[in-house]
């Protein structure tokens, strides 16, 4: 019934049941779910990063031989893997001034501006 959108409200009361005994087993079912899911996607990780480190060992023997495109293929495998595991950082993006000689910041006066543009609904 909550995945349909009721209330728990509304549920307690056609199971003939206390919210609190709603809300704790819906709390149940979505850490279950969440642990069931958070597994899965474990699993689903180790047997595709186990299928990449199969590909390499196919092309590893020609990528080393120089052919360009066993290299292009490992790289773009390792660079998927990499992704995969999480092993790629996020770039840290800073904001300059447009020569890139300080930290942009906007004055009073230019954030006064842009907080009535966003309340007045002008995009």
């Amino acid at each position: 019934m909550r995945l349909e959108g009721h209330t728990i409200r509304l549920i307690a009361s056609h199971l003939n049941c206390g919210l609190a005994t709603v809300k704790r087993d819906l709390d149940q079912m979505l850490e279950t779910y969440g642990e069931t899911t958070d597994a899965m996607t474990i699993q689903y990780k180790r047997v595709q990063s186990a299928r990449i480190e199969e590909l390499v060992k196919g092309l590893w023997a020609k990528g080393k031989a120089g052919q360009v495109g066993a290299v292009d293929r490992l790289v773009k495998l390792f660079e998927r893997q990499a992704k995969l595991l999480g092993l790629d950082q996020p770039a840290k993006v800073a904001p300059t001034n447009p020569d890139g000689t300080l930290p942009y910041e906007m004055t009073d006066a230019e954030l006064d501006a842009e907080i009535k543009r966003l309340l007045s609904g002008d995009t």
